[in-house]
């Protein structure tokens, strides 16, 4: 298992392509895959000279086909060549995987994709779909996992037992540096400090080199997905009324401003004060990105299970900038705030306590409990935490047909298989694209900017953020076209238990919230321009995105 290394350069390769790069030079084998929900890993193999190079991102590129996990794209023959190569440089081909080493797998398309490669049967656009896992890493055992932040960066020896710590019975680490995922041997501790220098310097909540690359990434979702011209811009700065200052400045160039990655509880004031003195949307996507998809989901689920919003009993996990957004938009769902039970990581928030801060206190309970007594009879999980916090036990606690939105990443608060072996008659949604109800904020933030921006609101309001989860639970209860299951790599989707949220790559996401959103933008009086003819602006707004994606296709071709 030795120098083995999976990196994660999501979207950047001008930003996260530095940190790459410098792995690269030291490192023989490399192997870069870009797009997807898992975009951007690059392999590094034993010893292997060998490169077997992917184009960037699958929906810039819909002429090639896509044969290795969502949105990755590869000419065919060029696959079976560099394919071929692997095999010849002795690298296991199984039938539907690609074997990296002795306990490391990438997943691979199903075998008669690659029979059809090679025989050039393939069609031109053709979209081929995989094992069902994308292209995430398949680890057999022995996997250690530990988070690597940047600030650990500044002291060295901690940093260096930390990630001992991880290896003493593990001979793999996983790590997650600012949106980076790596998996590595204990090599992995002088490759993060190769780059430290250069991070170090940067170590606040809102700039770092990285940060910078993971927004470059955002801005190209809002332009792929809605044709929203967006620009990262990232402050130096922690004092949260600098940043009010710098970013009210900007008001007369942008239309509107999207929040990222500011912690609570600095986060809900930034936004609070923006939103009030300016006078475009402000909209601070973790936080209310999660609330509006989870709530598209708990809206069908309620439907699906028959139960009344007003009796749903709500346990959280988690009360940070996504948590308590939630919490609150459940509320306007109709979910009584005297049913949330909400923890942070010293327990369950409750008025014994003298830590809260305002934010947390509007969601403290009379009496004390652990999380196993608050599931006891509950209706909805949501983590917004960590990995492996609930156990079987805690989840037979819950109410019949129970809800449980696990969204800690990469792995839930506890694993899908499991939970769906403990409770069968769950509703279970993850942040994960290889499970059923996907919590994505992709489903939601660009076509709500599209939508508030065509009628030239004045802010995001409630009305428009239910509206967009209103439209986007009624998506679910509509016919899937076969282009979207197929993308999925599964023969049909219905409504129901496995489907209460719409596929993040669904396209008519565009055409379903963007006409919602800037209908009850007009409806509140937020809008300071109306569009009459609704089912003519969702037209025109397929048309457009489609005139986007015609006129970068040549300019991304230039590049390859």
């Amino acid at each position: 298992m030795s120098n083995v290394v999976i990196v994660g350069v999501q979207w950047g390769d001008e930003g996260k392509g530095k940190f790459v790069d410098l792995l690269a030079q030291e490192i023989d084998y490399v192997v870069r895959f870009q797009g997807g929900n898992n975009a951007g890993h690059t392999v590094i193999v034993d010893g292997k000279k060998v490169a077997l190079h992917l184009v960037p991102s699958g929906i810039l590129h819909e002429g090639k086909t896509c044969l290795i996990g969502n949105g990755v794209v590869l000419d065919p023959v060029v696959f079976v060549e560099e394919l071929d190569t692997l095999i010849g440089q002795g690298v296991d081909v199984s039938p539907n995987r690609l074997k990296i080493s002795s306990k490391t797998h990438l997943i691979m398309p199903y075998h008669k994709v690659l029979d059809k490669a090679r025989e050039n049967k393939l069609e031109k656009g053709q979209k081929i779909g995989t094992t069902g896992r994308g292209i995430g890493p398949c680890y057999e055992d022995k996997v250690g996992r530990v988070g690597v932040r940047a600030s650990d960066l500044a002291d060295p020896e901690l940093l260096k037992a930390k990630i001992a710590a991880a290896l003493k019975e593990k001979n793999v680490l996983f790590t997650a540096l600012y949106g980076i995922d790596a998996l590595a041997v204990d090599a992995v501790f002088d490759e993060v400090m190769a780059v430290a220098p250069r991070i170090i310097p940067h170590l606040t909540d809102v700039s770092s080199e990285l940060e910078q690359a993971w927004n470059e990434g955002k801005s190209v979702l809002f332009k792929a997905f809605a044709d929203v011209n967006a620009y990262d811009i990232n402050l130096a700065l922690t004092d949260p009324d600098k940043i009010i200052e710098v970013v009210k400045a900007l008001e007369p160039t942008f239309g509107g401003i999207n929040l990222e990655d500011i912690k609570a509880p600095e986060c809900f004031y930034i936004e609070e004060v923006l939103k009030k003195e300016m006078n475009i949307p402000v909209f601070h996507d973790d936080q209310h990105g999660t609330a509006i998809i989870s709530g598209a989901g708990l809206i069908n689920a309620l439907e699906i299970t028959g139960k009344k919003a007003e009796d749903f009993i709500v346990v959280v996990s988690g009360a940070g900038a996504a948590a308590i957004a939630c919490a609150k938009f459940y509320t306007e769902l109709g979910i009584d705030p005297a049913n949330i039970r909400m923890f942070d990581s010293k327990g369950i928030l409750h008025k014994g306590r003298t830590d809260l801060n305002k934010y947390k206190a509007q969601f403290a309970l009379s009496e004390d409990m652990t999380m196993t007594e608050a599931l006891k009879g509950a209706d909805l999980f949501l983590g917004l935490s960590k990995k492996d916090l609930l156990t079987p036990d805690m989840i037979k606690g819950m109410a019949d047909h129970p809800v449980i939105f696990a969204c800690a990443n990469p792995d839930p608060e506890i694993a899908y298989p499991l939970a769906m072996e403990t409770r069968p008659d769950c509703i279970m949604g993850t942040g994960r694209t290889d499970f059923p109800n996907q919590i994505n904020n992709l489903s939601g933030f660009p076509y709500i900017f599209r939508g508030a921006l065509d009628v030239y609101a004045t802010e995001i309001n409630e009305a428009m953020k239910i509206a967009a989860a209103e439209a986007l639970a009624a998506l679910a209860k509509e016919p899937v076209p076969a282009e979207v299951c197929s993308a999925y790599n599964v023969d049909s989707l219905e409504y129901g238990f496995d489907y209460i949220i719409p596929k993040p790559l669904d396209p008519r996401i565009l055409t379903c919230i963007t006409p919602a959103v800037a209908k009850a933008a007009m409806d509140t009086g937020v809008a300071r321009k109306r569009i009459e003819d609704l089912d003519g602006y969702a037209r025109e707004l397929e048309r457009r995105v489609k005139a986007s994606h015609d006129r970068i296709r040549p300019f991304v071709a230039s590049y390859e």
